[in-house]
């Protein structure tokens, strides 16, 4: 049984660990914290006992799950320059999005996902415990915003829509990528784009698990002609990626009162965060502003990131 090797590794009672399994519904905190467009977004963030088996799970078991190559987001060494990149040199572009896309994928979807692969990452657990998977990593029977473990299940659960969307996309000659909720299509070529959307919107309407739905009001198609945001980064008319001017002149004043030891403490942890970001996804601003400050201090600031 999985209680009883989650309590091995992690050294405690097989008894407290099925407790805190049985009772996981209840051991969340639930807040709301605003969305950039209006609304709130709800979160559930699981108590420290429970996060713990979660994470055991996605270490051991969840993490051998096959996910396809275009779901992008919360894979190690991928950043989200890596994706803006992937479609920096396209002349069109669209942008879809799932609505409430952790809490579409339910209890039901994550026990057939797991039954579906269980010989390859169960490590010989019997059947019995996909049941008790899915107790640990839901509430509400559904994933929540908020627990380590829901990330990597929703790339797992939405593998095989990827392949297909993937599929037709090579088909059409045309990039995807996913972040999330967030999918991304990129081409050169005129009218593409919108066959793509009839497609995909299809495919998610025919759906069986997750139930999932597209959020129509987030549909965007634009070209280079117009500014081009891809998770928060802006693909220039170059073909290369920038976070853009304003972006620029809040970390120049930030790096500036940090050289005139004039940041807190806060203020600073963000900073170096990221700059460490910025040298994935801009490595050039980097560069400017080593010039333009210094490159002791701006080494310092990465110091974190290069060790």
């Amino acid at each position: 049984m999985i209680y009883t090797a989650i309590a091995r590794d992690l050294g405690l009672p097989t008894s407290f660990v099925r407790k805190v399994a049985i009772s996981a519904h209840h051991r969340y905190k639930v807040y709301f914290i605003p969305k950039r467009r209006g609304g709130r977004r709800r979160i559930c963030h699981p108590a420290r006992e429970l996060k713990l088996l979660q994470r055991w799970l996605v270490g051991e078991i969840l993490s051998n799950l096959p996910v396809h190559e275009s779901a992008l987001g919360y894979r190690e060494r991928v950043s989200t320059s890596h994706i803006a990149r992937k479609h920096s040199g396209s002349r069109y572009y669209l942008r879809m999005d799932f609505a409430n896309f952790f809490e579409s994928i339910r209890a039901r979807d994550i026990r057939i996902l797991l039954k579906r692969d269980w010989a390859e990452v169960s490590r010989g657990f019997p059947k019995a415990d996909i049941d008790r998977i899915a107790q640990i990593v839901c509430k509400d029977e559904a994933l929540t915003v908020g627990a380590p473990s829901s990330p990597v299940l929703s790339n797992a659960v939405l593998s095989p829509l990827d392949s297909d969307i993937h599929g037709v996309c090579v088909e059409l000659g045309c990039a995807y990528s996913r972040y999330a909720d967030d999918l991304f299509f990129s081409s050169n070529a005129v009218g593409v784009l919108g066959r793509v959307e009839e497609l995909v919107t299809e495919m998610v309407e025919a759906l069986k698990s997750p139930d999932l739905t597209l959020n129509a009001a987030k549909t965007v198609h634009t070209s280079k002609k117009h500014r081009v945001r891809v998770l928060g980064l802006i693909l220039t008319p170059t073909g290369d990626v920038s976070i853009g001017r304003a972006k620029k002149r809040e970390i120049k004043a930030l790096v500036y009162r940090f050289t005139q030891d004039e940041i807190d403490t806060e203020t600073y942890a963000y900073l170096r965060g990221y700059l460490a970001y910025l040298y994935a996804a801009e490595p050039s601003f980097i560069d400017a502003l080593k010039k333009k400050y210094s490159v002791e201090a701006v080494d310092k600031l990465l110091r974190a990131h290069e060790v």
